[in-house]
């Protein structure tokens, strides 16, 4: 060997050696980053001659190991939108001990009612009477309420999510094509590819998918249903349409909620085999279209339940047929038929209200008595307080047909609810340690600092041998020059 070809030769390890110094650092750099796989780089020596040349960079992945994690990812993600929206119904409810709950407010009208009965000649108890009432039948509104800013909430969640899908599908499109571009330059593409991963990281949370290598460098992306999200120049378009207010009779069977649509055509996110369940989306699909309206229907079946207690002849024989008792729907008198939504609606009469032209004394004498009775006659009172700890069965909500006080009622409102949330919670648990398991494990598989600090210094070691060849070989020209 010459001693040109020496050095060439030297000088090609010097280069291979400074471009693994650079990847090496840029790995321990990367240790933490999300979306960094550890790179190395590949070398072979040089066909004509001594040397060595480098290749290519490689990402080192665990295509298994990153499925399942995007798997749980998306998991994770249903788990909480679910139990979300269950911390949320059970806060608006509220726990026995919480003096603003919904048990609290039955137990001060129960109360108020039996002090009244106690003391009818008391102005001050038949007020005590009516604000209670406002207040118990306000808070039903607010649970009501709850449900609904909870249902607009995952309408307006999915249509960013959809527009977000939309342009997460187009850079990954992109990048596709860059990193063919850059393939065919010669030039390194694992940064991109780094990229891309970060990007199908976040599509797999709200719809789970899988790879399939196209080659080149080339990913295409399926969901788990089928479905094909990316695939060359196919790129999946999905629509959806949000609602500026929903209201508790709003459906998608009724045409007036927005389905999800891929390509123009209805995908129905929450069927047996959705071709976009199990993520964070069919999540909020099952939120808007059966969790919040099967809680709706409760208590509306609690506003329900109120309501004809107060409007029966036991209650009130003063009534006539039809008239409206203590509770009403907006006012007025209560139609079966027009349940939905009656806890947004629900309120106490009018009639003994003195701030509304109402007289307190209707409540001692009755809501459709002509003539002012004795004010020492508890009858009426009593009836009240008869027909709110009185069992009667429930016959809406998905309640069962047992008989139940008011206050029995609510209690077992609270308890679905609290069994639910804690199954929900439970979920969201498990599926929470399961992803953090996996992203640990992840890491670990990931950069390993210790070698890469050992490979630094095999690194330093090689570039000072090829330095001192190359020093070496000048110190030898320069002998040769002198001559």
């Amino acid at each position: 060997m010459s001693l040109s070809s020496s050095l060439s030769t030297a000088i090609s390890g010097l280069n291979v050696t400074a471009r693994r110094a650079e990847i090496v650092s840029s790995n321990i750099a990367n240790a933490s980053t999300p979306g960094y796989a550890v790179r190395s780089l590949e070398v072979t020596s040089q066909q004509n001659g001594g040397g060595v040349r480098a290749v290519s960079v490689t990402r080192s992945t665990d295509p298994i190991l990153l499925a399942q994690r995007r798997s749980s990812d998306a998991e994770y993600q249903a788990a909480s939108v679910r139990a979300d929206f269950h911390r949320g119904l059970a806060g608006a409810i509220g726990q026995p001990q919480d003096p603003n709950s919904l048990g609290a407010s039955v137990v001060r009208f129960e109360t108020a009612l039996v002090d009244a009965a106690s003391r009818p000649e008391s102005p001050a108890a038949l007020t005590e009477i009516v604000n209670e009432g406002q207040r118990l039948a306000a808070k039903i509104n607010t649970v009501s309420a709850q449900i609904g800013e909870a249902r607009q909430n995952a309408d307006t969640q999915i249509g960013l999510t959809v527009t977000r899908l939309n342009a997460a599908l187009d850079q990954v499109a992109d990048i596709n094509k860059e990193i063919i571009q850059m393939t065919g330059q010669g030039r390194e593409t694992a940064s991109l590819q780094d990229q891309r991963q970060q990007v199908i990281d976040q599509i797999a949370q709200e719809i789970p998918l899988t790879e399939v290598d196209r080659g080149r460098g080339q990913l295409a992306l399926y969901s788990a249903g089928g479905l094909a999200l990316l695939d060359g120049s196919n790129v999946a378009e999905f629509g959806f349409s949000p609602r500026a207010m929903i209201t508790p009779d709003l459906s998608v069977g009724a045409g007036t909620l927005s389905q999800l649509t891929v390509n123009g055509r209805d995908v129905d996110a929450l069927a047996d085999r959705s071709l976009v369940g199990g993520g964070r989306l069919a999540a909020l699909f099952e939120v808007r279209d059966e969790i919040a309206p099967a809680a709706q229907g409760q208590i509306d079946a609690v506003a329900r339940d109120f309501i004809e207690r107060f409007q029966s002849a036991s209650a009130d024989p003063t009534l006539a047929t039809g008239d409206a008792g203590l509770f009403t729907d907006s006012g007025g008198n209560f139609d079966p038929l027009l349940e939905l939504g009656l806890a947004a609606r629900i309120a106490f009469t009018p009639l003994t209200d003195p701030a509304q032209g109402g007289d307190i004394s209707l409540l001692r004498d009755g809501l459709g008595a002509a003539v002012q009775g004795p004010v020492g006659d508890a009858t009426q009172l009593q009836r009240l307080a008869n027909a709110l700890t009185e069992g009667r069965a429930t016959v809406s909500g998905g309640f069962t047909a047992a008989s139940r006080s008011a206050a029995v009622l609510t209690s077992d409102l609270l308890s679905m609810t609290s069994v639910e949330l804690a199954d929900q919670e439970t979920r969201e648990s498990f599926a929470a340690s399961l992803n953090q398991t996996l992203r640990t494990e992840e890491l670990r598989n990931g950069v390993d600092t210790d070698t890469e600090m050992q490979q630094l210094l095999v690194i330093e070691q090689a570039y000072a041998a090829n330095a001192r060849i190359i020093e070496t070989i000048s110190e030898m020209l320069d002998t040769l020059t002198r001559l």
